[in-house]
């Protein structure tokens, strides 16, 4: 099977999740070649001609519809995957719930992308339940897709770094993204009766109190090792960084916002959304029981 894939490659070339999804099949499949294109690096060609799929991965850069359009002018089969649709770019009242602005500037992008996806053949999500994924759109558009499957947003796997873990706490977020809580997470290490290391990649911040290792951002292989040398990881929001702290058995705390609780279950340690105090007790209980800590970084 030949597959023609697309993805918008905003992120690092050939390093985004969906794009390491592609290579791996590549590299296991025999039978399965995937040509990889890209809307920011390699924009793919006019015509899907000479393929058994179209593979259209991820909402950015008018990816379901290009997919779509490719398809339905050479006669193929179409998958799309679209992650979720964000509820505060469709419609008002989730501000506080996600405390990310509403910009509704982009509904009719959104209704689009529903749109293409209802023509697919096959569609995924990475949520069902929780708003953004299958129930919330037919409750809010009346669309049902025929075809569909939930699929987790595609980890790279990394292999355990086997190196000792210091008395240090990490997070991979944007630090200055509001909804990824990262000053909060800075505040509640500030709580603590001692001293600890926050280490941080994606941009810089200074608290009061804390010592705060700014790593800067890039998205290398490298980074899962704020991950192996911490006791702790505190993820809030990005769906892939709690996954390859799981990997490198650092144990992530984080709000309990249902995007998150769907995605990962009893695999992490839960915090009520937006409680700073109990963010800073569930912080010092998990730093200070090694016994539980260690244990629970083997289940997850």
């Amino acid at each position: 099977m030949k597959i023609l894939f697309i993805c918008p490659g905003g992120q690092t070339y050939l390093n985004s999740p969906s794009e390491n999804l592609a290579q791996y099949i590549n590299e296991h499949y025999e039978n399965i070649n995937i040509d990889i294109f890209n809307m920011s690096f390699r924009p793919p060609p006019r015509s899907a001609s000479g393929y058994d799929l179209v593979w259209g991965d991820m909402d950015g850069s008018n990816v379901p519809t290009t997919a779509l359009s490719l398809a339905k002018n050479s006669n193929l089969p179409v998958y799309i995957h679209g992650e979720w649709v964000p509820p505060f770019r469709f419609e008002e009242g989730w501000s506080e719930h996600f405390q990310t602005p509403t910009d509704l500037s982009n509904k009719q992008y959104y209704l689009n992308i529903i749109k293409a996806m209802s023509q697919a053949d096959l569609v995924s999500l990475a949520l069902s339940t929780t708003a953004g994924g299958f129930d919330w759109i037919k409750e809010k558009t009346g669309i049902e897709f025929k075809n569909k499957f939930i699929r987790y947003p595609a980890s790279k796997k990394y292999s355990l770094i086997d190196i000792p873990k210091t008395n240090s706490i990490a997070t991979i977020a944007r630090v200055n993204d509001p909804k990824k809580r990262v000053k909060d997470n800075a505040i509640a290490i500030s709580k603590l009766p001692y001293e600890i290391e926050y280490k941080l990649i994606g941009g810089s911040m200074i608290q009061p109190g804390v010592k705060i290792s700014n790593l800067g951002k890039f998205n290398n292989d490298s980074k899962v090792k704020i991950f192996s040398s911490s006791k702790l990881a505190l993820q809030h929001w990005s769906g892939i960084p709690p996954a390859e702290a799981i990997q490198q058995q650092c144990p992530v705390i984080s709000y309990d916002i249902p995007y998150m609780k769907e995605l990962y279950g009893d695999a992490l340690i839960w915090v009520e959304k937006d409680n700073v105090d109990k963010l800073s007790e569930t912080i010092d209980y998990w730093l200070t029981h090694d016994k539980e800590r260690e244990e629970f970084a083997a289940f997850s």
